[in-house]
């Protein structure tokens, strides 16, 4: 297993760099750019899998991904998202799917979405000697199951209940947390008090580090064809449609006998 220096990452220059993977390809592409740490988030479901939502991810889907991923990353360390319906319920059953995680795909550490409600879940995987990454302010999850806004930290309360949560969070034994569309000053505040890293994924530029989905960064998600992504997605390619298109030429090009088919005399 690599080893897991999670305090490194507390030194602000540079930041913290987190990118999600899903696969054996951009595991390794991942790892060779240099990020800081790997996660195999379960967003990639609709794309990847043909899901019509996260909720659909199974633990047995998550466990095949992830293995994946381990098995090309050699440097980074990697977390896996624990899906929805694998934590949050019993406690007991938490921490043996988290140990089931570890165990089958050789990942470093899981990631665990929620409040106050999930602090003693998170206490019973690293009672199993398990690392776990926190998650606060919107969760897809819970935008899939209720009309949510999508971003959390506006009203005076919600920041309260966001500290709350990021203290109760690291009493509990996170390694670090990701504050997912927070509001950016109420995310400042929340890793001024952090004695861990927070990673910001849309909620500003003044935390510890700062996290991407590789399929967002290439534009390879059915929405980057629509041109809807989501507000703090970060894309740096047009990778679907540039793909369809170099696909398509070729099969105009073959139905056509326009190119040179490869022989051997």
């Amino acid at each position: 297993m690599k080893p897991l220096k999670p305090s490194r990452w507390l030194s602000s220059d540079p930041p913290v760099v987190l990118l999600t993977a899903h696969d054996y390809f951009t595991g390794w592409l991942a790892d060779a750019a240099g990020v800081d740490v790997v996660l195999v988030g379960d967003s990639f479901a609709p794309d990847i899998l043909g899901y019509r939502d996260i909720l659909q991810v199974s633990l047995d889907d998550m466990i095949h991904h992830a293995k994946a991923v381990c098995h090309a990353v050699r440097r980074a360390p990697v977390f896996v998202d624990m899906p929805f319906g694998s934590y949050g319920v019993d406690v007991s059953e938490t921490a043996r799917n988290a140990v089931r995680l570890v165990s089958e795909c050789g990942c470093q550490g899981v990631k665990m979405a929620g409040g106050l409600h999930i602090v003693p879940h998170v206490a019973a995987v690293i009672a199993q000697g398990i690392p776990v990454m926190g998650h606060i302010g919107v969760t897809t999850q819970a935008q899939t199951l209720a009309s949510i806004d999508d971003v959390d930290g506006v009203t005076e309360e919600d920041a309260k209940r966001l500290l709350m949560e990021a203290a109760s969070l690291e009493r509990a034994g996170c390694v670090s947390i990701i504050a997912k569309c927070i509001v950016a000053d109420v995310a400042a505040e929340i890793t001024k008090r952090a004695a861990i890293p927070i990673i910001s994924i849309g909620s500003g530029s003044n935390c510890t580090g700062y996290g991407a989905g590789i399929l967002y960064v290439l534009g390879l998600t059915e929405a980057a064809s629509r041109d809807t992504m989501p507000w703090f997605a970060i894309r740096r390619w047009d990778g679907r449609e540039q793909m369809e298109q170099i696909v398509r030429e070729l099969v105009t090009d073959l139905k056509a006998s326009a190119i040179p088919i490869p022989s051997r005399e």
